[in-house]
């Protein structure tokens, strides 16, 4: 219903997104202009191009592209002279002469591609599609939009064309009704407008996106997007596009049956249309309103507003009327004055000649001066990214100092906690040894289980060395696939239980759910259950709880392991994640840590784009939560599982 208006108002704004017009600007360069006459070639050039580009499409500005043209032809610089094309162009497309802009940008884009001026080829491809588009020749406009597309992905720092140009071509694509085919297009547009730096475009876009989802009866995005445009665009004050998005997201709320709601964005709409003075736009909100009060069964104040929709109608029409024969005297009293400029410009040409040979030489050495200024500007040029990428070997240089003393002191610290068990080892294996020749089987079986101890402590380590020498290197991948979490978490807590039984500590386990089968990496899962509780036995006084507990919704695993132990300070879980604090620790009991467990779980959460969280006050016990995203597959009837593990 009120496509079309939305469509011509975005695509306006983008259409001349690469400037923005300043009177200010204008009579700056103006009063450079006329005061400095020792001005170079390329200095008046480029003060006439920042003129054009801040002027109105008003009768000055043909003068001033006109006057670059002349000065571009003369000096036989071919980037001016592509935008006195270029811009001429954009003009006649703002005042409907597009048979005239389609030759000027004709003109600049040969310029353009025989001087390999890239981004100025893409300028004028965008122009061209939009002068296509506007004449309902939309093959050829896809064509050239799909053109500009190409080039702009090739250059750096051409983001924002980039975005005007898949949002041309989700505009055409909309026009076309193929809504699909536009929505990809937007989205792409989308992700080149940073919503601070442009607002207006990012505003729009998620407006069109609004819309079309609003016409595919998908109201929960509908109105997702067409809110998020509607807050961007009222903080903008911009009335003339409010009004529109909240029609739609009025008509929005009465499909998903929000009527007193819908009356609300109605009324609003109501109230910017007022504030923008637009007759169209009060015209629309009129029609909206008799259609909300009717579906809220309001017969009387519906008929009220079609009354006056209907009026407003049709004052519209006698105005658009009268507008239209203003413009045609308009056309004709301008086609009196071109005549009489066209025999100016005959009379004057002669005397352009006598000056053009007078002023021939002072162009050769204004033109040599040019030649010498820009090779000395390239020589800064590059002067300036040789200094850059100096910089960058020197901050690239203190991150690996950086990174290989965290790895330094790790390694120190893997040797020294290493050499205690394996030592231990090899002592107990000669006293196991002489307690079996001995048959002192009492003996030989306490040293068999020290071994078993000290052997685990050695797997433990070098399993962590390993996983986190893997999530360093940024090779490990999560592999995703069917896994018994409450298995997993049980068969973990009966590994730990004689070390807890040691301690005299309570672990127990809790689920809402008898059981939670998930899609998820069953590797980074066992790291991350098994660190964690060894963490929490390692740290918690003995007759002491561990409680772990099992839940997913919201399309995650939840895993939460809080203990009784002697707790944290702010600053100890402040560099808690962080490998240049890597340090070894104690437990209650004397236990040796090396304090590489917990950065493992934080890099393999994060590896999972997951989020951990903790909790902790020194004596107080330490609480750590696990959210990882992951599909659920199963779970058990809704009766609450408890498991205890204790002595």
């Amino acid at each position: 219903m009120f496509r079309q208006p939305i469509i011509l108002a975005m695509f306006l704004s983008l259409t001349f997104i690469c400037y923005g017009r300043n009177r200010v600007a204008v009579d700056s360069c103006l009063q450079i202009l006329n005061s400095q006459t020792n001005l170079s070639i390329d200095e008046q050039s480029r003060l006439i191009l920042k003129i054009i580009q801040n002027s109105d499409y008003e009768d000055p500005f043909f003068d001033y592209t006109s006057q670059l043209r002349e000065i571009a032809e003369k000096s036989g610089d071919t980037y001016y002279l592509f935008y006195s094309w270029y811009e001429e162009g954009q003009a006649l497309i703002n005042k409907g002469s597009y048979e005239d802009a389609t030759s000027h940008l004709i003109k600049s884009l040969e310029i353009a591609r025989e001087n390999n001026l890239i981004e100025e080829t893409g300028l004028a491809k965008y122009a061209l599609s939009v002068v296509f588009y506007t004449t309902n020749n939309h093959e050829a406009a896809i064509r050239y939009i799909k053109d500009a597309i190409n080039i702009y992905s090739k250059l750096d720092q051409s983001h924002h064309f980039l975005g005007g140009s898949y949002y041309q071509l989700g505009n055409i694509y909309l026009v076309l009704k193929e809504p699909d085919s536009a929505l990809y297009n937007y989205h792409l547009a989308s992700q080149h407008f940073d919503p601070d730096i442009a607002p207006h475009a990012f505003a729009y876009i998620q407006g069109n996106i609004g819309t079309i989802h609003f016409q595919q009866n998908r109201t929960d995005s509908a109105r997702a997007n067409l809110n998020k445009a509607i807050s961007i665009l009222s903080e903008l004050n911009d009335y003339l596009a409010l009004v529109p998005l909240l029609i739609y997201n009025s008509q929005n709320e009465i499909i998903s049956g929000n009527n007193q709601k819908a009356l609300k964005l109605a009324n609003d709409a109501m109230k910017h249309a007022r504030v923008a003075k637009s007759a169209e736009r009060k015209r629309d909100a009129y029609k909206n309103m008799a259609k909300i009060y009717f579906e809220n069964h309001d017969f009387q104040n519906a008929y009220m507003n079609l009354i006056r929709y209907m009026h407003l109608s049709d004052s519209i029409i006698n105005l658009e009327t009268i507008t239209e024969m203003a413009n045609l005297r308009t056309d004709y009293e301008i086609g009196l004055k071109q005549a009489e400029v066209d025999q100016l410009i005959v009379t004057n040409r002669y005397a352009s000649r006598i000056i053009l040979l007078v002023t021939f030489t002072l162009i050769l050495v204004t033109f040599f001066l040019f030649v010498i200024w820009r090779q000395n500007r390239q020589k800064n040029l590059l002067n300036l990214e040789l200094r850059q990428k100096a910089d960058e070997l020197i901050i690239n240089k203190r991150e690996l100092e950086i990174s290989n003393q965290s790895k330094d002191k790790l390694f120190s610290i893997l040797a020294h906690d290493l050499r205690g068990p394996v030592g231990a080892i090899t002592s107990l294996s000669r006293y196991l040894l002489e307690a079996l020749n001995n048959n002192n089987m009492k003996d030989a079986k306490e040293i068999a289980f020290s071994m078993s101890d000290a052997s685990k402590q050695v797997t433990f380590l070098l399993n962590n060395l390993l996983h986190w020498s893997i999530s360093q290197q940024n090779i490990y991948l999560p592999v995703k696939k069917p896994l018994n979490m409450t298995d997993l978490v049980t068969h973990i807590i009966q590994l730990y239980k004689p070390t807890a039984i040691e301690k005299d500590i309570e672990i127990t386990y809790s689920s809402p759910y008898f059981e939670i089968i998930a899609e998820t990496d069953t590797n980074c899962w066992a790291t991350i259950i098994r660190n964690l509780l060894n963490n929490a036995i390692k740290f918690t006084e003995k007759g002491g709880t561990i409680n772990i507990s099992l839940n997913h919704h919201s399309g995650k695993l939840w895993l939460e392991v809080k203990d009784s132990g002697i707790g944290m300070t702010k600053s100890q879980i402040d560099s808690l994640f962080k490998p240049d604090s890597i340090k070894s620790s104690w437990g209650t009991m004397n236990e040796k840590g090396q304090g590489l467990g917990l950065i493992l779980v934080h890099d393999f959460v994060t590896i999972n784009k997951g989020t951990i969280e903790v909790d902790s006050k020194p004596n107080h016990g330490t609480v750590f939560v696990v959210a990882i995203p992951a599909d659920l597959l199963k779970k058990g009837e809704n009766s609450e599982i408890i498991t205890n593990v204790k002595k």
